[in-house]
């Protein structure tokens, strides 16, 4: 007997069925990648292939197969053989790309040019100098725990790593140092459903070549002191992945779209999880939503440096659960227009609300025409609590968000102006009053404090500021505010 072909019945998990020639058949060339049938042939489903057909990648599932490895190849068994194997086919070797894989007579199973079953470290190609590179437009299953035995794996154009799933699929690399990445690549990068396990796990720029991206789906690191550096990826889209015992995660270069969906990061006391440098660029924005970060005491959560670039209100942490007794933030805060804090759990979340007040005020507004709205005098000291807004002149909020909103505004007081007087109170945006905030109140016969409220809702664009206004309609006779409270909170 010769040796075996088989063409492509499906691509599917596990070993892929495969359809068999009729027996002695004959190959009459080898052209490049490609076999040039000698004769006709019948395959198992019926369908003829004439004599000078050509076998190409797309119809040679798992190419050629040495008779020392003739047999049962999975569950199949319906095999049948070609005779007459030219000369040069031995010398094909472990050939990969757009034609067909010769896999050599030590290889235990035959496996697919574009989708290869890793069962142990034979399954991948071979390393040279400790790097095992991983063919372009290739995807791996890692079935149980590969170790690549001091070696480490890079990437190329388009390649998939894949396993079963993250608590049974796992490669890590025993006597490879812990500070040299045990994944490389300048490419995209899809991962599912396994676990990575080394000292340092990634290093993965993709400097030189555009539009490139790593989506992740239930991929874990385990014991990884540091995560590694990630940089220059058109988008980063990781679901259901985890962080484990892990920390030291670089974000850096110029990035479109980061985003961490179901996330668990749980870190390393005395380091920081995630960490964005100064020179990291968002153009599009830095997400994390529905996750979770347990920081051991000494340890930081998230470390993103003030001057990293990222459009405002674009560093989002949505439902965001930090836990654990270390650091949660450091860098950029919630009172930052680059943060969008919202719903979360252990930081303060961002917003955009202010309050100013006075206690016990002396100093009276002077009214120095009757029915003439006049700024209320006397200093307001700004709440701890302000966020996107600016207090450092009295009476006066300046707004120094980022996007235009809607606000509501309250102000309560209690005012004296001698016995009887009738008094008028608005609130002004950029100096003019408006009226529809306008209340009205009399100052009582004994000399006693008024107590009111005005409310409005006001429109505000990045530096516009609100005041509050009086006027006395009875005399000129100035107005004391002994109490004065502002309140102001965007309209979400």
């Amino acid at each position: 007997m010769g040796n075996k072909v088989s063409v492509t019945v499906s691509t599917g998990i596990g070993r892929p069925r495969q359809v068999a020639f009729d027996p002695d058949a004959t190959v009459g060339a080898v052209v490049g990648t490609n076999l040039v049938l000698g004769s006709a042939v019948t395959l198992v489903n019926g369908q003829t292939l004439p004599a000078g057909y050509v076998l190409t990648g797309e119809d040679i599932l798992n190419g050629l197969v040495t008779t020392s490895t003739q047999g049962q190849v999975g569950t199949e068994t319906d095999w049948a053989y070609l005779t007459n194997i030219p000369a040069n086919v031995s010398a094909l070797g472990n050939m990969t790309g757009t034609g067909f894989v010769v896999r050599k007579a030590s290889g235990a199973y035959v496996t697919p040019s574009t989708y290869v079953i890793v069962m142990d470290l034979t399954d991948l190609p071979t390393a040279i100098a400790g790097v095992i590179t991983l063919a372009a437009n290739a995807t791996y299953l890692f079935v149980g725990t590969i170790d690549l035995l001091g070696s480490r794996l890079v990437g190329s154009q388009n390649t998939t790593i894949t396993g079963g799933s993250s608590e049974n699929s796992r490669i890590k690399s025993t006597g490879l140092s812990a500070s040299t990445a045990l994944i490389t690549s300048a490419w995209s990068l899809p991962m599912r459903s396994l676990t990575i396990e080394h000292g340092t796990a990634l290093a993965l720029d993709a400097s030189g070549n555009a539009n490139q991206a790593l989506d992740w789906l239930g991929v874990n690191f385990t014991g990884c002191a540091t995560v590694g550096r990630i940089a220059n990826y058109g988008n980063v889209i990781w679901t259901d992945c985890a962080l484990l015992n892990s920390a030291n995660l670089t974000i850096d270069g110029t990035n479109g779209t980061v985003g961490m969906f179901q996330t668990i990061f749980s870190g390393i006391a005395g380091q920081t999880t995630v960490i964005i440098p100064s020179t990291a660029t968002f153009t599009r924005r830095m997400r994390i939503i529905y996750s979770a970060f347990v920081t051991p005491a000494t340890g930081t959560g998230i470390n993103f440096s003030t001057s990293a670039t990222v459009p405002d209100e674009s560093y989002i942490l949505n439902t965001v659960n930090f836990g654990g007794g270390g650091t949660a933030l450091a860098g950029v805060d919630h009172t930052s227009n680059k943060a969008l804090f919202i719903n979360c759990i252990g930081i303060i979340n961002s917003g955009a609300v202010c309050q100013y007040y006075m206690s016990n005020n002396a100093t009276a507004t002077t009214i120095a025409a009757t029915g003439t709205f006049y700024k209320v005098a006397g200093t307001t000291t700004g709440s701890s609590a302000n966020q996107k807004f600016n207090t450092a002149t009295s009476n006066r909020a300046t707004y120094t968000g980022a996007f235009s909103a809607t606000f509501r505004v309250v102000v309560t007081a209690a005012v004296t102006s001698g016995n009887n007087q009738t008094l008028r109170c608005r609130i002004g945006k950029n100096g003019t009053t408006i009226p529809d905030s306008e209340t009205e109140f009399k100052t009582s016969s004994a000399g006693e404090s008024s107590n009111f409220t005005v409310q409005t809702l006001a429109e505000l664009a990045t530096n516009d500021y609100l005041e509050v206004f009086v006027a006395n309609d009875t005399s000129a006779t100035n107005a004391t505010f002994k109490h004065l409270n502002v309140i102001i909170t965007r309209i979400n």
